[in-house]
Order: structure tokens, then C-alpha cells, then sequence
């Protein structure tokens, strides 16, 4: 993983800059480079942790609404997941299909504080 995110580095303070607003500059939405190297994360989190699943915090167009799709090698699309977890968490989904219907933004920090109890402790 460290050799991701030196690549990843690379590309984000390319000309030495460091603010959000200049890295986005840097990196812009659909760099190819940092879109694969965030696959490539996706593939070595899976590696790690045995399983591997991919979580969307809205509805898709593409009527998979599924909060959690188990990753198995699948292609995976630019913006199509927000994050990774290793399991399957009821919790999780049941947080997100409420934001969902909602849209109560007190919901997002206890969403956001799940996932990294997984990526932390699983």
C-alpha cells in the first residue's frame, strides 16, 4: 500500500503545491492515473482483508441500489462507489437507506464514523 500512496502523492503536490484547491487543480476529476491507482487500492484492501465491499452513499442510475456490492474483480466504473469496507455491515446499510430517504446530514458522521470503525478494527 505504501508504494500506492507514494504514487498517489506523486500526483496530488505535482508543482509543489499543497492547498485542497491546488491539488484539485493537479489532480482534476477524471485523472485516469488516480482513478486507477484507487482500483489498484481496491484490489490490495481486498488482498488484505479477504473480502472486500464496495458502498454507495446515493442511488445509482444504473438500478443497482445495493448500499454494498461484494467486490469480486468486477470492473469498476469512475464514480461509481463512494467507499470500502471488508464486511457486510446491516448498520451501515440500514444508516445509509435512511440518509437516503432523508437526507438528514446528522446521519453522515455517524455513516462516516461506521466505515472507519471497519477500516480500523476489521
Amino acid at each position: 500500500m505504501n508504494d500506492i500512496k507514494k504514487q498517489e502523492n506523486d500526483i496530488m503536490f505535482k508543482n509543489g503545491k499543497y492547498t485542497p484547491i491546488d491539488i484539485m487543480e493537479n489532480i482534476g476529476e477524471c485523472n485516469r492515473s488516480m482513478n486507477d491507482l484507487q482500483r489498484l487500492k481496491i484490489d490490495k484492501f481486498k488482498q488484505i482483508k479477504g473480502k472486500c465491499f464496495l458502498g454507495s452513499f446515493n442511488k445509482k442510475s444504473n438500478n443497482n441500489n445495493n448500499v454494498l456490492t461484494e467486490y469480486t474483480g468486477q470492473k469498476i466504473y469512475n464514480f461509481d462507489y463512494d467507499f470500502i469496507v471488508s464486511r457486510k455491515d446491516d448498520i451501515l446499510i440500514d444508516l445509509i437507506e435512511n440518509w437516503r430517504e432523508t437526507s438528514n446530514v446528522k446521519l453522515l458522521n455517524i455513516i462516516q464514523n461506521r466505515i472507519e470503525e471497519q477500516l480500523f478494527w476489521s
